[in-house]
């Protein structure tokens, strides 16, 4: 997963997750929903 996500979006997911769980939000953050665009389309 790490070769076919670009290495920055990938360091920004984890960071995401937090923010979207602090303010909470059940929803995939917009980083998270361009990885699974990336890797639902490559």
């Amino acid at each position: 997963m790490e070769n076919t996500i670009p290495k920055d979006i990938f360091r920004r997911i984890q960071l995401s997750r937090i923010a979207s769980s602090m303010t909470g939000d059940r929803m995939a953050s917009l980083i998270e929903t361009l990885a699974y665009i990336i890797l639902n389309y490559l």
